[in-house]
């Protein structure tokens, strides 16, 4: 079989388990179906923002089931996640963003206000919007995305962009503990392959479940257990 898309491999599970739990923490579990609806309904608001196939995403937010939807409604836009290490220094933060000239950020608000990106020039999509939060014409609030209406877009598949196994799909930065954080690219390619090598060597089944208990951002949760 020919190396595919995380996509390719995410929708071939919804059409065989649509009903089966994909992912679940403490608060909240979505089915392959329900995950599929809210990711692209993300995308679907991703690319209405004029985002377009390339553009960095920026992800703040702890690990969660929104992280899981988040992650797969930027790669299904077309654009590139750019995972972030929530307890970064400011600097090392402020440096991955200008790297990469993130486009756009999805962030839960205590790490927007850590941070002090409320005031970025790039949509940003909240988290966990709080009536501290308001829309307005500048300063804090300024061009913020309600998580539920994001993911409540109705899908325009249209939309979506035809996606290859050369396509870049992710960018992990180093910690920077000795110089600048250093980006490794990683193509749709790349976590497909990595990801059908590890399910075939631990023989894993639709039975099966994953405990993931690094943090999202980390190259093990990434490449291991998101794509599982």
């Amino acid at each position: 079989m020919a190396v595919v898309t995380i996509i390719d491999l995410f929708k071939s599970a919804v059409d065989r388990f649509p009903d089966n739990v994909a992912v679940k923490d403490r608060h909240h579990s979505l089915t392959y179906k329900e995950l599929q609806s809210q990711a692209e309904g993300l995308a679907t608001s991703l690319t209405g923002a004029g985002l377009v196939c390339g553009d960095r995403v920026g992800l703040l937010v702890d690990s969660s089931v929104q992280y899981v939807v988040a992650y797969l409604g930027i790669l299904q836009a077309g654009c590139v996640a750019i995972p972030l290490n929530t307890d970064n220094s400011q600097r090392n933060l402020e440096f991955v963003l200008q790297q990469c000239g993130v486009k756009c950020l999805i962030g839960q608000s205590r790490y927007l206000s850590r941070y002090q990106l409320w005031s970025m020039d790039t949509s940003i999509i909240c988290s966990d919007w709080t009536d501290a939060v308001k829309k307005g014409d500048k300063g804090p609030g300024h061009n913020i995305i309600r998580w539920e209406q994001a993911i409540e877009k109705s899908p325009d598949a249209d939309s979506f962009p035809n996606l290859s196994s050369a396509d870049l799909a992710c960018i992990l930065f180093t910690s920077g503990t000795t110089g600048e954080p250093k980006g490794v690219m990683l193509s749709h390619g790349n976590l497909a392959a990595n990801t059908r090598s590890i399910v075939s060597y631990l023989h894993l089944k639709e039975t099966d479940s994953v405990l993931a208990v690094l943090p999202f951002f980390t190259p093990m949760e990434v490449l291991c257990s998101i794509p599982i």
